[in-house]
């Protein structure tokens, strides 16, 4: 069952593709498929410590070429953060609690997908939160967009 976050993906995905929802679900489905754990799993975050490592001589984390590197690994990544929990909130959170008092102001600079800084201002919709989001424009930020 997907959850929310990866159906508006396979949305996204079909329209980007020019493929049907239905295919872009199937080969979302059959990615996920392909390790054990799926995207969110041990599998999966050693396939992607393998991939950095096998990657190295085109980009690395170093300061001078990270832009780089996260496009050689943006898919896998945005693929990672689809298998994040969907965040959910409750009455009496200490956090919203905190934040119903006056009209929310949500920064999220390194937002991946923003699970948790988006259903966060869904909960504080009634106080009309503003919400920005930053992040290296690869495919994930073009997907929230």
């Amino acid at each position: 069952m997907l959850n929310r976050f990866q159906r508006l993906f396979c949305e996204y995905n079909a329209q980007r593709l020019g493929i049907s929802v239905g295919e872009a679900t199937k080969r979302f489905e059959r990615s996920s498929k392909a390790i054990r754990g799926g995207h969110g799993g041990l599998g999966y975050r050693l396939f992607v410590e393998t991939a950095h490592l096998l990657c190295e001589p085109f980009a690395s984390d170093t300061p001078g070429e990270v832009w780089d590197a996260y496009r050689v690994h943006e898919e896998v990544h945005l693929l990672r953060f689809l298998s994040y929990r969907e965040p959910v909130w409750t009455a009496g959170d200490p956090l919203l609690d905190s934040l119903k008092r006056e009209t929310p102001v949500i920064v999220d600079f390194g937002c991946g997908i923003a699970q948790f800084s988006i259903t966060l201002a869904e909960a504080l919709r009634e106080r009309h939160p503003r919400l920005v989001l930053a992040d290296i424009p690869t495919l994930h930020f073009d997907f929230l967009a």
